[in-house]
């Protein structure tokens, strides 16, 4: 017999049969899951799900940033498509299956009109295990985590919604200005989703872009054009879609930062599971809304991101969480989806009537 399963009494024995020559490993009969929606209420969600059905503070979260709670929820944002504006993403995570709901929709690093023909200036080599590839294009991981917070099966806050990514971000170096986001993939990007929704007018849609730069201090450094990504969000939003936006992580106001001062989109700022601000997180008058920023719990599909998400399986199920105005960010994209699920028609700026409580 190559292999068997057995019932032990105890560890020990366990360990004892390990320790033969001519068995190769021992270990517990663990079990895996499918890959479906959890039902409502979703029980020890991630705490950034259990604060969005409305109670903040949440029950402390465990090591994993779970809690004892619920997560009860109405709408999964199903009917509605969610455009994700950042590194890319693994669609082959299982927090994205049974059904398959995100596709590479466009990659303005490969190619200049984000789609095919000429080549950008900011391609992105490989990044290891045959990445990037067309299941997986996200080496650092980021766009993967923020999809998963919006609409992740386990993580997501509308487990129903259509994501389709926009790849506007590749791992930080000094041929994207060390941002890693380039101005003008990000400008691009935006009138990629611009085109995409005027093209396909019937689904009510939300953007979420976890990007940030500074229009007057030098952070990583700035972008090259704000103006050029300001005047390409309004145009997006006056054409019918909702952009949910963040404050930034340098702890100053959010007026200084670029598109946090967009006012017709919805600007998020990050809070911890007390429902106090972050301490990263900017703030000021241009904050909208605030949401769940702290130990963070989502996909996993790259190490670059640091922190609990240094090590990485290589897997299409592993998970770490994060903090940052970035995870924030698609906790409110997630809710307006939820919004707009049976709202045909209605996009753009909802701010003046968008019920949220996070």
């Amino acid at each position: 017999m190559k292999g068997y399963a057995i019932e032990l009494p105890n560890e020990a024995a366990a360990v004892a049969i390990s320790n033969r020559p001519e068995v190769q490993w021992v270990e517990e009969d663990d079990g895996l899951e499918l890959g479906q929606a959890p039902a409502s209420p979703q029980p020890s969600p991630p705490w950034g799900l259990d604060s969005v059905d409305g109670t903040i503070p949440t029950p402390t979260p465990d090591a994993t940033g779970r809690t004892i709670g619920t997560y009860a929820f109405n709408a999964t944002g199903a009917g509605v498509v969610a455009y994700v504006l950042d590194s890319g993403i693994n669609t082959a995570h299982q927090d994205f299956q049974f059904p398959a709901r995100a596709t590479q929709a466009a990659d303005c690093i490969r190619f200049n009109d984000c789609r095919s023909g000429a080549a950008s200036p900011f391609l992105e080599g490989a990044c290891g295990s045959g990445l990037p590839n067309p299941t997986h294009n996200d080496c650092a991981g980021h766009g993967t985590h923020v999809a998963g917070i919006l609409g992740g099966n386990r993580y997501g806050v509308a487990k129903g919604v259509t994501i389709k990514s926009v790849k506007v971000c590749v791992v930080p170096n000094v041929t994207t200005q060390g941002t890693g986001c380039p101005a003008s993939a990000v400008i691009a990007g935006i009138n990629w989703v611009t085109s995409d929704h005027q093209a396909n007018p019937g689904p009510p849609t939300v953007a979420n872009m976890s990007i940030w730069g500074s229009k007057t201090i030098p952070v990583n450094p700035p972008y090259e054009n704000p103006a050029g990504v300001i005047s390409a969000v309004n145009n997006s939003i006056n054409s019918g879609i909702t952009y949910v936006v963040i404050a930034g992580n340098a702890n100053q106001n959010a007026a200084n930062f670029f598109p946090a001062d967009v006012d017709n989109a919805l600007t998020v700022g990050a809070v911890d599971f007390r429902g106090t601000r972050a301490g990263f997180s900017n703030w000021g008058p241009r904050v909208d809304i605030w949401a769940p920023g702290v130990q963070i719990l989502s996909a996993q599909a790259s190490t670059v991101m640091g922190g609990n998400c240094a090590i990485w399986n290589g897997s299409n199920t592993s998970e770490c969480y994060a903090d940052g105005t970035s995870m924030a960010g698609p906790h409110v994209a997630g809710a307006v989806a939820q919004y707009l699920q049976g709202r045909t028609g209605l996009g753009g700026n909802v701010c003046a009537t968008f019920p949220i409580n996070v």
